[in-house]
């Protein structure tokens, strides 16, 4: 019974599990991440005024980046994007894959 009672008396340590990163929004109402690779990089979608709805890529090193409009993004873990794009003009929508270029996107 003491040992019960001691158990119950003893405070307990809260446990962080996670890291909360809030991600900046474009200036967009919403900010929808879809994906994110072993790097931590993070692809997805937002909703800026006017109702464009832009991909975005997202790390540590160089913050929120607009890839233009589309939409199902994904991402792996060299930093290549694949989503869908929306054509001006012609209304077709196209698959792309967007691969980092820059030392800064993507290392």
């Amino acid at each position: 019974m003491i040992l019960v009672g001691l158990v119950v008396l003893v405070p307990r340590r809260h446990v962080q599990l996670y890291k909360v990163t809030v991600l900046p929004s474009l200036g967009a109402t919403f900010t929808r991440p879809e994906a994110i690779n072993n790097r931590g990089q993070v692809a997805g979608l937002a909703e800026v005024v006017g109702g464009r709805t832009p991909l975005f890529f997202w790390d540590r090193e160089n913050g929120m980046q607009d890839l233009g409009p589309g939409y199902s993004p994904d991402i792996n873990n060299r930093g290549c994007i694949v989503g869908v794009i929306r054509s001006r003009g012609l209304g077709n929508e196209l698959g792309v894959l967007l691969e980092p270029i820059a030392r800064r996107w993507g290392k």
